[in-house]
């Protein structure tokens, strides 16, 4: 069984969502949206996923404001515990319907400048919000993307790959 989870830490507090069937299910703490975090956020957390060692393979992306009072480095390694998925099947355009999700009244869009999210905040003029993201198992969401001709349809492709399609064309190029 996989759990595909989303956490959303800002300040101290944590918001857990699973990401099952294109839909987003807020997993609540007592009524509340947001957990305070404190050392037993992990046992509850596998407790209400229903987590079994062996059996459960986790797929988790963290959205993290910058600034927040919990350490992150520590709560990765806590995660990094969990049996994972062999590769992550978070999509940019999940993260981003998730995020928008979580923070209504913003413009979204997932910049790759070292990782962060950059949100404006539409609410507040020129106010701009930033966060880190953060995929279990890692996972680049920021491929480049390029529209063939043939298919008109958008391919993800890699640098490596860009490169060995760039190189073929210059030679085809001189070939004629």
């Amino acid at each position: 069984m996989i759990y595909k989870c989303m956490f959303i830490i800002e300040d101290d507090t944590i918001k857990t969502l699973y990401y099952r069937e294109n839909k987003i299910e807020l997993i609540k703490f007592k009524g509340d949206d947001f957990y305070k975090f404190d050392n037993d956020f992990m046992n509850w957390w596998e407790e209400v996923s229903s987590y079994i060692s062996g059996v459960t393979n986790v797929d988790v992306c963290v959205l993290s404001k910058e600034g927040t009072d919990i350490d992150i480095d520590k709560f990765l390694g806590n995660i990094k515990k969990y049996d994972s998925v062999s590769k992550s099947s978070w999509k940019k355009k999940e993260v981003e319907d998730i995020v928008g999700e979580y923070l209504k009244g913003r413009n979204i869009k997932i910049k790759h400048y070292k990782n962060k999210v950059i949100v404006k905040n539409s609410l507040v003029l020129g106010k701009i919000d930033s966060w880190n993201l953060y995929i279990y198992p890692e996972k680049d969401l920021f491929y480049n993307q390029v529209k063939t001709n043939a298919e008109n349809k958008i391919l993800e492709e890699g640098m490596i790959a860009k490169y060995y399609r760039d190189k073929t064309n210059r030679i085809k190029d001189i070939k004629n």
